[in-house]
């Protein structure tokens, strides 16, 4: 009996050692793939994490890359960045920054310090556009003169842009930029544009002056006949001055003879100082058939001598144009007096030079002058304006040359036509351009 008792208890604790392993070696089951997700996790994440590490190394190095380049871009375009904050007027320099600022990089740079390095003369300026953009975040954009360390000068332009979305509210972001050469090079055009406009002007006194020495024949003759009036009238008055009783009246008529010739005389020394005269162009408002009437009043006597006849057509209702009288005079001077030549050169029947004037709807004028010589030959259009081009044994080229750079510096055209009937033709287009202001 009790050993059947001790065997049935053998066998119970057998079966629930049996459980407990079973149970147990399902623990340990569940447990070790709980251990082998957990390990595979971490080899997932150790293997994600050495991609990540690798990423940012390869980031890592195109940023450094980056700010190499951007270094070497700053250096190379002479542009330094900084960031600004206004509460505690620290600026953060760029190492080029530092470099075009001679701020050294130990020292702490502000805007105040900056101020020891500007031009005196830029001084108010910087500091009013610097109190502006601290009390009122307004954008900054300006220029100032700073003295480098080797004495020199140096121009530098500032931008800055208030970042809206910084930690501090009113922090900037901007970049500097060295505009000495910019601004060199600037003044070197300038310089350059005001002596190529000082030769043009000398090209243009001395076209004139050749012109006149044309004329020097006809002006002579022109002047010849007040001075021979004059004398005439002066013999006469001492005349009746001598005679008994003295005739007065007479006198008083041939004195009024002298004045009236005189100031003839005069008046065509003036028409021909005013064209010899050296000067700076002055535009003014003008009537251009006067200008005309005046310029023909030159070449009138120079016609005669030539056997040329003029004929004129002016528009009367002409409005004021906006030009240098003396600039175009020489212009209608230059080519009235290459029409002429153009006819009187060959020895025909009609010698003719016609100028007309017309109004060009909407907004110009329009001066012609056409003449019965040869005309031009086609294989000269091309080149009829080149500076030094002349078909004329003795001619320097120069004068049409000069008469469209006067009519293009007007905002004007000059340009020529082969004349179907013959003869050359050419036109002066100006705008009704009137003074600033």
């Amino acid at each position: 009996m009790n050993q059947a008792l001790i065997c049935l208890q053998d066998n119970a604790r057998i079966k629930e050692q049996q459980r407990r392993a079973t149970e147990l070696d399902h623990l340990v089951s569940l447990r070790t793939a709980e251990l082998a997700a957990i390990n595979e996790q971490l080899v997932h994440e150790i293997a994600e994490r050495t991609q990540i590490e690798a990423r940012l190394r390869t980031e890592e190095e195109r940023l450094k890359q980056s700010e190499a380049q951007l270094a070497e871009a700053q250096k190379l375009s002479l542009t330094g960045s900084f960031t600004w904050h206004p509460l505690s007027n620290q600026l953060f320099l760029s190492d080029e920054a530092h470099r075009l600022l001679h701020v050294d990089h130990n020292t702490l740079p502000t805007f105040d310090l900056l101020e020891t390095y500007i031009d005196a003369s830029d001084i108010g300026r910087y500091r009013d556009v610097v109190d502006l953009a601290r009390t009122t975040g307004q954008h900054m954009d300006f220029e100032f003169r700073i003295r480098a360390a080797d004495g020199k000068t140096r121009h530098i332009h500032l931008v800055a842009r208030r970042v809206r979305d910084a930690p501090e509210p009113s922090e900037f972001v901007g970049a500097i930029q060295d505009i000495t050469q910019q601004r060199s090079t600037e003044r070197a055009l300038r310089d350059s544009a005001q002596r190529a406009q000082a030769l043009q002007e000398e090209l243009a006194h001395a076209n004139r002056v050749a012109t006149i020495g044309q004329m020097s024949a006809a002006i002579s003759h022109e002047l010849r006949q007040p001075l021979q009036s004059v004398v005439t009238s002066a013999n006469a008055a001492l005349n009746w001055l001598q005679s008994e009783p003295q005739n007065v009246s007479a006198v008083r008529r041939s004195l009024q003879r002298i004045v009236s010739e005189g100031l003839r005389a005069a008046e065509i020394l003036d028409r021909t100082r005013s064209q010899m005269k050296k000067g700076s162009p002055k535009r003014e408002v003008v009537d251009l058939n006067a200008v005309i009437s005046d310029t023909m009043s030159l070449v009138t006597a120079h016609a005669r001598l030539k056997g040329v006849t003029i004929h004129t057509s002016l528009d009367d209702r002409l409005p004021l144009i906006f030009v240098d009288r003396i600039q175009l005079q020489q212009v209608i001077l230059n080519l009235m007096l290459n029409a002429m030549e153009a006819v009187a050169a060959h020895d025909w029947a009609t010698r003719e030079v016609r100028l007309i004037s017309s109004h060009q709807a909407p907004n110009m004028i329009r001066i012609t002058i056409n003449d019965s010589g040869p005309g031009i030959a086609p294989e000269h259009f091309d080149r009829l304006f080149d500076a030094f081009f002349t078909t004329k044994h003795d001619g320097m080229g120069l004068g049409l040359a000069i008469c469209r750079n006067i009519i293009e510096a007007h905002d004007g055209r000059l340009w020529a036509d082969a004349d179907q009937l013959g003869g050359a033709t050419f036109h002066v287009s100006l705008p009704l351009k009137k003074p600033d202001g």
